[in-house]
């Protein structure tokens, strides 16, 4: 029986396969001349189908799939042939939703691998990486203690990039270290009524105070860290980039290209249905009859790319995300977190208290205080987040190798749990989530997924796509290529535009827009698979406002233009940044730049 369904699995793993080679990307670089793909994904992957197999071999699905056949074929109903047994096994791998959730898992895998390694430059890289020595190389772990990650060795990272890394990881340490001394009290110890009671007194004092920020850090704090990055390979004379980095960034004809499915003649959720009211009826209807049907996770994407109701978004915001059906198990395990909340206080906790007074004047979001509460201080415990993380922190650490931390702390933990410190407003991005699922344990499920694969790129220093430095650099390019006299003109006012875009792009835009036009956002986000939608909602948002900014001749006019992005409208400012007309503009790859800025 179990040879069977690895057969079976065998099967949908090379029809996966296929349609992965299918995407675009690997397509138009990764095809050899005869035609196929597989090649390629072979040379990176030697036992590729060994590798599925593996992940699937770990998936609950699995092991459950295997009961059902076991319990349907003891009922005594079905003739004892192999080849009954086989149909049996069929029917149930391809039309169960324990098939459907393997599906979604191979396709998951086999996406991941193609965004890892599905380009011969890849390949090319690795094979280079052999002849160097093997200080650039490196071992197994990186500067940082962590263990090597699955992507190759030379797509991450440059050196001075590491070097930043580790820098703002220690600078984020000493200041939890400077309070921690300031507060005399152990990162970890366990809650009792006069813990309590002197958290509360530390609570109060804080408040109290004027000068402290109650954050580790901030947008600015980390924007400021990043303008003293510097790089040997940053060829640029001019002085209009903030990232002085070497990154790649995509041209005009490459977002058109990627984000065709937002073009101005395709109808889209968050537009069209102010402007035709049968629209949101048909996107209702198309998403009932996907849901109804195979749960397949492509699909989903490819629906997402055009927005989704919010009757539906619950559903495949989870299908997209690889949560499946939540159930018994992540109940308990949500429990288990809060119930180390009662037991155990850290230190941490002061600030996710302290930042959590933000989203609670917030009229959307306060209604929601104690839920919000409860699911940060269980998010910084949760050990399960690092090895969920599509790129990990650089700042976890042994709490037995903290200084002021012997008292109490948890001997050779690293701290935080989850890999992740408190920052200013980070409850903004936990707080929309409440407006999908009334269930805390969904919830927080959702939001763990949803950071770990996309939010905590805006985090981390690296040189990777999708990350901080990289969308930096993009929005920059963008704003340079499309409006330079607007770049000149703010320079000369003293104004940097990324000081103001980078608090919209470091919290992906959570607690500045609507709540509607947050989940249109991040919708495309999930349907496209990609963070470069903030940097182009960005300059789009600079480029709408080009000609009032233009007349405007006092910084702080400049400023209050920008305060509040409440009544802005997600769609149509994408589409007017990607597909109008810019005829007058150049290239976002183009040589030329304007002119140096006054000394």
């Amino acid at each position: 029986m179990c040879v069977v369904i690895m057969m079976m699995m065998m099967v949908m793993v090379m029809v996966c396969r296929t349609g992965a080679a299918r995407k675009e990307g690997v397509m138009e670089v990764g095809t050899d001349e005869e035609g196929g793909s597989s090649n390629h994904h072979n040379s990176v992957y030697p036992h590729l189908e060994e590798h599925l197999l593996g992940v699937l071999s770990r998936q609950p699905a699995l092991w459950a799939l295997k009961r059902a056949v076991k319990e349907e074929g003891m009922k005594g109903r079905h003739a004892a042939r192999r080849d009954t047994v086989q149909r049996l096994q069929q029917q149930l791998l391809m039309h169960s939703d324990l098939g459907h959730s393997l599906r979604n898992t191979l396709f998951a895998t086999l996406e991941g691998m193609a965004a890892e390694c599905g380009t011969r430059r890849i390949q090319e890289l690795e094979e280079a990486a052999k002849s160097l020595p093997a200080v650039v190389v490196g071992d197994a772990s990186n500067a940082d203690g962590f263990a090597a990650r699955s992507h190759p060795p030379l797509a991450d990272e440059l050196d001075h990039v590491l070097e930043a890394r580790r820098k703002w990881s220690l600078m984020v340490q000493s200041r939890l270290l400077v309070y921690c001394k300031e507060e005399d009290v152990p990162l970890v110890q366990e809650r009792s009524t006069a813990t309590e009671a002197l958290r509360e007194k530390r609570h109060k004092d804080f408040l109290e105070e004027e000068g402290p920020s109650r954050a580790l850090y901030d947008a600015d704090n980390f924007l400021s860290f990043l303008r003293t990055m510097d790089s040997p390979n940053h060829t640029d004379p001019s002085c209009w980039h903030v990232i002085r980095l070497e990154l790649a960034t995509p041209s005009r004809s490459a977002l058109q290209k990627k984000f065709a499915e937002l073009n101005c003649s395709i109808r889209q959720l968050g537009l069209d249905e102010h402007l035709h009211g049968w629209f949101r009826e048909e996107r209702v209807r198309v998403g009932q009859s996907l849901r109804d049907a195979t749960p397949f996770l492509p699909f989903y994407r490819e629906y997402a790319k055009r927005g989704i109701p919010a009757g539906h978004r619950p559903v495949m915001w989870s299908t997209l995300l690889g949560l499946g059906n939540l159930g018994t198990k992540e109940r308990a395990y949500f429990r288990m977190l809060s119930n180390d909340v009662d037991k155990k206080e850290y230190l941490i906790d002061d600030f996710v208290r302290l930042d959590l007074m933000a989203v609670a004047d917030d009229p959307n979001f306060f209604v929601f205080e104690d839920e919000i509460l409860s699911m940060g201080l269980a998010f910084f415990r949760d050990r399960q987040v690092p090895k969920l993380m599509s790129l990990q922190p650089s700042f976890l650490y042994s709490s037995s190798d903290a200084e002021g931390s012997s008292s109490g702390a948890v001997p050779r933990e690293k701290y935080p749990p989850c890999g992740v410190t408190p920052w200013n407003r980070f409850s903004f991005f936990l707080a929309p989530m409440f407006f999908l699922e009334l269930e805390p344990y969904r919830v927080y499920f959702m939001f763990r997924q949803l950071f770990c694969r996309y939010f905590c790129r805006l985090q981390v220093i690296s040189s990777e796509p999708d990350t901080i430095l990289s969308l930096c650099k993009a929005f920059e390019d963008m704003l340079i290529a499309h409006e330079p006299d607007l770049v000149v003109h703010l320079y000369h006012l003293g104004i940097c535009p990324l000081d103001i875009a980078f608090p919209w792009i470091f919290s992906a835009f959570a607690g500045y827009l609507e709540i509607d036009q947050l989940f249109h956002l991040w919708d495309r986000i999930l349907g496209f698979d990609t963070l470069l939608l903030l940097p182009c909602l960005a300059a789009s948002i600079f480029i709408f406002r080009c000609d009032f900014l233009m007349e405007t001749h006092t910084p702080s006019l400049v400023l209050d233009s920008f305060q509040d992005l409440s009544r802005l409208q997600v769609i149509p400012l994408l589409q007017s940044f990607l597909f109008g007309d810019t005829s007058h503009n150049h290239s976002l790859t183009a040589s030329t730049h304007p002119p140096p800025p006054p000394p």
